[in-house]
């Protein structure tokens, strides 16, 4: 799926705050999305630091992103304020 894909099926990511969780190593798909956004939190296990460099709205967060599904909340995600995402993307977590 591409970012154009992804802003299809979300709407449009201008000025929006959007989560990316398993958005992997360089970010892949969502880095389409990154100059739009207001903010963009990218999670996963580790994510390229140069990235921040160039995108100064990138707040990058690393450690284990457990199994969502059994309830657990994962304390990496404390880090970010209540109510305040517009989009989540999950696509780096569904594996087939």
């Amino acid at each position: 799926m591409s970012g154009r894909k992804v802003i299809n099926v979300v709407g449009d990511p201008d000025n929006k705050v959007i989560l990316d969780l398993g958005c992997g190593f360089d970010i892949g798909i969502s880095i389409d999305l990154i100059e739009s956004a207001s903010i963009f939190y990218a999670v996963d296990l580790k994510v390229n630091p140069s990235l921040a460099d160039k995108y100064p709205n990138l707040v990058i967060l690393e450690g284990y992103i457990p199994d969502i599904l059994e309830g657990y909340i994962p304390d990496i995600l404390d880090q970010i304020p209540d109510a305040s995402i517009d989009i989540v993307i999950a696509k780096g977590l569904l594996k087939v």
